[in-house]
């Protein structure tokens, strides 16, 4: 696979991962069947995205994890986005530090869902050296 079909891969899974993100911040307060999409949309998207970085196979292919707070960051502090239920939250906006250690545990959080990627290939190739060990005679080199 080459380098640009990574990259290709990765760009997909950030752009979904936000397409979602944006379209269930969007529908919070709507009810019923709009609501349940986006929401399975966005468990599509981060499955997506695991797929993505199992086949991606390289470190950046977690880059897509920084998403989800980037469209959250976006939507507060670029655009008047407020929830019903805004003034009830933990952070508020004269906290900053607390918003970025909030914002940094989501990410952490998205990549420690989105290495379960990194598992299959792991899987894998144990098990092709475990094979490799059983065929090959002993003393035989390769």
């Amino acid at each position: 696979m080459t380098t640009r079909t990574r990259i290709a891969i990765t760009i997909a899974s950030a752009a979904a991962l936000a397409v979602t993100d944006y379209g269930q911040a969007m529908s919070v307060t709507d009810f019923g069947l709009q609501r349940d999409l986006w929401s399975w949309g966005t468990l599509a998207a981060t499955g997506l995205a695991v797929i993505g970085v199992s086949l991606v196979n390289r470190w950046w292919a977690l880059l897509p994890a920084a998403v989800p707070s980037a469209v959250i960051f976006y939507l507060y502090s670029f655009t008047d986005y407020s929830t019903p239920w805004d003034s009830e939250g933990l952070i508020f906006p004269g906290q900053p530090i607390f918003y970025l250690v909030v914002l940094l545990f989501v990410v952490g959080f998205y990549a420690a869902v989105l290495s379960i990627g990194f598992l299959p290939r792991l899987v894998w190739r144990a098990g092709r050296r475990l094979s490799l060990s059983r065929t090959t005679p002993r003393g035989a080199e390769r």
